[in-house]
């Protein structure tokens, strides 16, 4: 029994996160899910929905979501509530979109994967150097952009700062960061 209450619940955050992910553009739509797809690609992996969880970086929006569906149909609550929830999964799209085309850029679409046992990344400094430069042009990673190893690829593949800079500048200037901007919420390293 709660093993089918455990598809369900995935079914319904798959089905819940379709439907808002919908109202976005063409674009966006496809980034926000190109990491699930990408973070697949040449290894062997069990999704998420199959193994009946829910990522924990989902969880927030899958909660927000049920909050929604409790509320009064045509409140401003309910209203505002979804604006909120459009918010997070267009920035969480932005995150994946400008990453993939920093690491087609920078790396030529290439993900490394570090042997079992190793760190993610050789240099720290260096790490945090990336993320803060990165977000200083396209906004704070949040929780949800911590997933990404474009960061510890950069790194480990002594990719300049002044090129990480130039590539953030070049993919996010037209991007308004509004309340994801480090000057606001800090940075994430």
């Amino acid at each position: 029994m709660a093993a089918s209450h455990h598809l369900l619940f995935v079914l319904f955050l798959t089905l819940t996160l379709t439907l808002l992910v919908l109202q976005l553009s063409e674009a966006s739509r496809s980034s926000f899910f190109s990491l699930r797809r990408s973070k697949l690609k040449g290894k062997k992996a069990q999704s998420f929905e199959s193994m009946g969880v829910v990522d924990q970086r989902d969880a927030d929006v899958y909660s927000m979501w049920h909050q929604y569906k409790s509320l009064t149909e045509n409140s401003q609550e309910k209203e505002e509530l979804l604006k909120k929830i459009k918010r997070i999964t267009s920035h969480r799209a932005h995150l994946d979109n400008s990453i993939d085309i920093i690491r087609g850029k920078l790396l030529q679409g290439e993900i490394a994967v570090r042997p079992s046992g190793m760190a993610i990344v050789d240099d720290w400094d260096c790490l945090k150097t990336m993320v803060r430069t990165y977000e200083t042009h396209c906004g704070s990673l949040t929780h949800y952009g911590m997933l990404h190893t474009l960061f510890a690829d950069l790194c480990n593949n002594n990719i300049s700062k002044e090129a990480m800079d130039e590539a953030a500048k070049a993919t996010c200037s037209s991007y308004d960061m509004g309340q994801w901007d480090p000057a606001i919420v800090g940075y994430s390293a």
